[in-house]
């Protein structure tokens, strides 16, 4: 039930009924016995959309984003949202070592548009994109 929680959230989210979204990440937080990384993650990711940047990173790295590739992907978007380069390719190495590789995502989201043009985020793209083959 938390992960059913969790993805409410997420969908009110998205559909921009903010409180509502808060109120499903709490119920999250509380199935899950106070364990709020779960819940965090999701707060974390409601507040970047909201574009505040700082209380995204609060919940982020409260809820231990780096833990795997998912959660090192939203890491590096709330850094590349806030402009901190640094930390954005940071994270972005780490979720890509981890195997993320929604690249579709990477091309497309807003939050990565500042770094779309940099020299280090193509490098790293290409590094981890698959080619494509020849026959």
């Amino acid at each position: 039930m938390p992960g059913a929680q969790y993805h409410l959230g997420r969908a009110l989210m998205f559909q921009k009924r903010f409180p509502e979204a808060f109120a499903a990440f709490d119920r999250c937080a509380q199935l899950l016995g106070g364990n709020g990384s779960l819940a965090n993650g999701g707060r974390a990711q409601a507040y970047l959309l909201q574009g505040n940047y700082d209380q995204a990173l609060v919940y982020g790295l409260k809820s231990n984003l780096a833990g795997n590739a998912i959660n090192a992907y939203w890491l590096s978007a709330i850094y590349a949202a806030k402009g901190d380069k640094a930390n954005a390719l940071s994270y972005l190495q780490l979720s890509l070592d981890h195997g993320y590789r929604d690249f579709p995502s990477l091309d497309s989201t807003p939050y990565f548009a500042s770094l779309r043009n940099d020299p280090q985020f193509q490098k790293l793209l290409a590094k981890y994109r698959p080619q494509p083959t020849t026959h």
